[in-house]
């Protein structure tokens, strides 16, 4: 048994909320590997085209290129269509991301107890203006929940597509897997709204709490 002190002894009382912000994390990166993907199946496997993506950086670029390109080469209508919705629900997937990621984070407190989590972060257009979002563990794994859903879709679509049309320049030589069905595809998530925040403590239905930074 181990005998390690307890960890992290600076955030004690939020370890659920802690990891669900640490499976959205990696569960993003699971998605972006899976853009990747649909980009190289569209604009080449090969090393100029994985590094173009990682040059580009900007997600939002990445998927205006991989849209461009999909409405030109995309097999079918349904191809093209699922590769937007892919687009559409990572583009979400990626903007909650950001402000979960990006934000700072104080404490909701009730009863000596940490019952939620209230993130800030400078608006887009003007940092100077504060948008918060209050968030408890139930809400945040909803997060990674969907973003689980945008990952798993973009993986399934990308099979769908290299089985059922198959790329020289990804398998080479050897056989490609059997064809798979075209998958379902998940809801879009849902965007963060700023909230204001003594109204949304109340609407978690508890005796007023207070904040701690």
């Amino acid at each position: 048994m181990s005998h390690d002190p307890p960890w992290p002894h600076y955030l004690p009382d939020v370890k659920d909320q802690m990891h669900a912000l640490g499976v959205i994390a990696a569960t993003f990166n699971r998605a972006e590997h899976h853009l990747l993907g649909l980009f190289l199946a569209y604009l080449g496997f090969n090393d100029t085209m994985t590094f173009l993506f990682a040059r580009l950086r900007d997600n939002s670029f990445r998927i205006d290129l991989l849209r461009r390109t999909v409405a030109e080469k995309g097999e079918s209508d349904e191809i093209i269509s699922g590769v937007n919705h892919f687009c559409d629900a990572f583009d979400r997937a990626a903007q909650n991301r950001n402000i979960l990621m990006h934000s700072g984070i104080s404490l909701v407190v009730e009863d000596g107890a940490n019952i939620a989590v209230v993130f800030t972060k400078g608006a887009k257009q003007d940092a100077t203006n504060w948008n918060r979002y209050l968030l408890d563990v139930t809400k945040l794994r909803k997060i990674a929940d969907e973003v689980h859903s945008v990952s798993r879709f973009g993986r399934r679509l990308f099979v769908h597509i290299t089985s059922n049309y198959p790329r020289p320049d990804l398998y080479g030589a050897a056989n490609p897997p059997e064809p798979t069905p075209f998958p379902d595809r998940p809801p879009l998530p849902v965007l963060l709204n700023p909230q204001n925040v003594p109204t949304a403590i109340a609407s978690l239905h508890r005796q007023p709490a207070s904040w701690e930074l």
